[in-house]
């Protein structure tokens, strides 16, 4: 199948378990703070896995990342990694549609953009092509990574606030993420030879015994106690942009520098579009009434 619309499924896919998620938990999710995170995590999960919209969300969203994974092993990271800004898109039509939110200009035009933008960077050139990265220059990207992730934390002390340095933190982690699991892609194909497919069972063995697929999933724990942290300490409407855009670039700017992909102009344009889209569907979002204290 077209990685492209492996790729708009993936959105599609999560897009729905984003609905189903935060109607599911609005009243019932409890806000996490970072230094209780520990103490919470039991209550938390037995809160989430009693409540069926959120079981079944999380559902598409596993199966969301199957399929865009599959995507992933089929074209580079500047080609279907944009298209997941979909999702915001989507999340916002469903509420428009069947849950009869109010939708503001701004987010239209978010939408609007999202749309153009995917379309352009599918009809474009460019992006196609990955090679796996030496083991130097993908140990480098890594550790300024992590670097980068500690420096946010610490940056609290200079004056920022928690908001801006958890969200720069998870957006980091989570652009990680996204870096490894095209990684992973890329070693299970090399090892097994032919496409990147999940009906194969030697394609889940190598996947489960490489280092990637446990980076993928250490990090995704810890950039979303980061991310709802950061929504307990601040306000959504800078949270959700920090952590879409950066989550968004660090994969490209590796795509780029690493994975020896090609970003020409129109391809590049799209990409600017779908995340200035998706920048202004998440800053449409209202402050939490409430900030809670962070130590």
């Amino acid at each position: 199948m077209n990685p492209i619309l492996l790729a708009v499924i993936a959105s599609v896919c999560w897009g729905v378990g984003t609905v189903m998620q935060k109607h599911g938990m609005a009243k019932a999710f409890p806000k996490i703070l970072l230094r209780d995170f520990l103490r919470q995590i039991g209550p938390v999960l037995k809160t989430l896995i009693t409540n069926w919209l959120w079981t079944v969300g999380l559902v598409l969203f596993i199966g969301g990342g199957m399929v865009f994974m599959t995507a992933q092993g089929r074209a580079g990271i500047t080609r279907v990694l944009p298209i997941t800004c979909l999702t915001g898109a989507v999340a916002a039509l469903i509420g428009v549609a069947f849950l009869k939110e109010k939708v503001a200009p701004v987010e239209w035009a978010g939408i609007g953009l999202v749309f153009a933008g995917v379309i352009v960077v599918a009809q474009a050139a460019g992006g196609t092509e990955s090679v796996i990265p030496g083991n130097g220059a993908l140990l480098l990207f890594t550790a300024a990574t992590a670097i980068l992730t500690v420096a946010a934390l610490l940056a609290r002390r200079l004056g920022f606030t928690a908001e801006i340095t958890l969200s720069v933190s998870a957006g980091l982690i989570f652009g990680l993420c996204n870096l490894m699991q095209k990684l992973m892609t890329q070693r299970v194909i090399a090892h097994v030879g032919g496409d990147f497919t999940l009906a194969r069972l030697d394609v889940w063995l190598a996947g489960v015994s490489d280092y990637p697929l446990y980076i993928v999933v250490f990090g995704g724990i810890f950039g979303s106690v980061f991310f709802q942290t950061a929504f307990a300490s601040g306000r959504a409407s800078v949270v959700s942009p920090v952590v879409t855009i950066i989550s968004n670039v660090l994969p490209i700017v590796a795509a780029v520098t690493i994975f020896g992909e090609t970003v020409r102009f129109a391809h590049g344009l799209g990409i600017a579009l779908v995340l200035a889209g998706t920048a202004l569907l998440a800053m449409r979002r209202e402050a939490p009434a409430a900030v809670a204290e962070t130590r």
